[in-house]
């Protein structure tokens, strides 16, 4: 097996266990990974045992001739990767009668709908979305994050093939299949659960108006404990929770806000057509990660995480803006009043209502995102 990656971003790199998975090893027989431009190339080609290379993405397929290409790239720069390299190689390929390969493709929202205009319909495109949280300082936590893969619907795929597409984001969370048209609802809802960052802060904050000096790894845990009625699979005790740090009354306060955000979410996911069966799975296993994150991980560390993954128009910078125009006050006057013992009647519907706000605005971000992108590729195919 040999692979290469278009697009050797952060997100390319995080997927290298994956990679090693695929391919047994990775090194310059069976790898190669391209970057759109230089920058940081010396310190990468130092870092991997494998050619890194700047520009040249033609060439790469060329020269490995890959069972599998990882096409990595922004969604906007999609259309003109697949124009002046992907594009070209098939059809070299299709002139020697040579197999095809695999594409594996990660840009946000696109649909393996979108890629077979221009690139044909004899090609096996899956769009994989993984679980980016495998790790936290140390901890394995991958059973509990969710990956999803879809393929087009109507295009046959060899047994074989479709098996390895499935088996591949397995070293880095739990594998579900989920049909194309709901891939953008299924990315917006897991942005939608990064809020329990901003849970944590909240809580802290308001607890230390109140005097009560908490840290964040104990605010973690006591949300935590309040989604025990909701999900309690074994996976969400794979990093342990203090049960003796809260009494029943903030604890409610917590139990308040996890269940009204999982009902929020859940209430767009019935009315966008997600199954609820993989709805409720990526809900309450992204919900427990990030709060994982929260309780192993430093304020510092929880910020630049957000940065890394918060890219520039995209689905988490929408979530997160969303939150604090739509539901930052609300959730900390809900948090106040609570402390003084005036838990408005309306809180959890309030709480239900921001999530669903949240999760609507981001999925339709993500579909114009996606539409925009799409029309680039639908354009290069004419």
């Amino acid at each position: 097996m040999k692979c290469v990656i278009l697009g050797f971003g952060f997100l390319a790199r995080y997927l290298l266990p994956c990679c090693e998975h695929l391919l047994g090893r990775c090194d310059g027989q069976t790898l190669a990974a391209v970057k759109g431009t230089p920058r940081d190339i010396e310190a990468l080609r130092a870092r991997y045992p494998f050619p890194v290379q700047a520009g040249g993405a033609l060439e790469a397929l060329r020269s490995l001739r890959p069972d599998v290409v990882l096409l990595c790239v922004k969604p906007h720069q999609v259309a003109a990767v697949l124009e002046d390299a992907v594009k070209p190689y098939l059809r070299e390929m299709r002139a020697a009668g040579q197999a095809l390969p695999d594409i594996y493709a990660f840009a946000a929202g696109l649909t393996p709908v979108d890629y077979l205009p221009l690139l044909g319909e004899d090609v096996n495109v899956a769009c994989m979305t993984p679980n980016m949280l495998c790790a936290i300082e140390g901890r394995d936590v991958a059973p509990v994050g969710v990956c999803f893969v879809s393929f087009a619907p109507g295009h046959v795929w060899p047994a074989q093939n479709r098996r390895r597409a499935l088996a591949f984001l397995r070293p880095v969370g739990t594998v579900l299949e989920i049909t194309p048209e709901i891939v953008p609802d299924y990315i917006a809802l897991n942005c939608s659960c990064h809020m329990m960052f901003e849970f944590n802060y909240i809580a802290q904050e308001a607890l230390e108006r109140a005097g009560r000096r908490v840290s964040l790894a104990q605010t973690a845990q006591g949300y935590r404990l309040a989604f025990r009625k909701i999900f309690d699979e074994p996976c969400a005790h794979l990093v342990e929770c203090d049960g003796t740090l809260w009494d029943a009354g903030t604890l409610a306060v917590m139990e308040l806000f996890m269940r009204g955000w999982y009902e929020g979410l859940m209430a767009y996911c019935a009315r966008a057509g997600v199954p609820r069966e993989a709805a409720h799975r990526n809900a309450c296993a992204s919900m427990e990660v990030f709060q994982m994150e929260v309780q192993l991980e430093t304020r510092a560390q929880l910020e630049e995480t957000t940065r890394l993954h918060a890219t520039p128009g995209g689905f988490l910078e929408k979530a997160i803006a969303t939150f604090a125009r739509e539901g930052m006050a609300c959730c900390q006057e809900i948090w106040r009043r609570a402390l003084e013992g005036q838990t408005a009647p309306d809180a959890l519907a309030r709480v239900r209502s921001i999530a669903e706000t949240v999760l609507e605005s981001t999925a339709r971000h993500g579909r114009e995102m996606a539409r925009r992108a799409g029309e680039q590729c639908a354009a290069s195919a004419r």
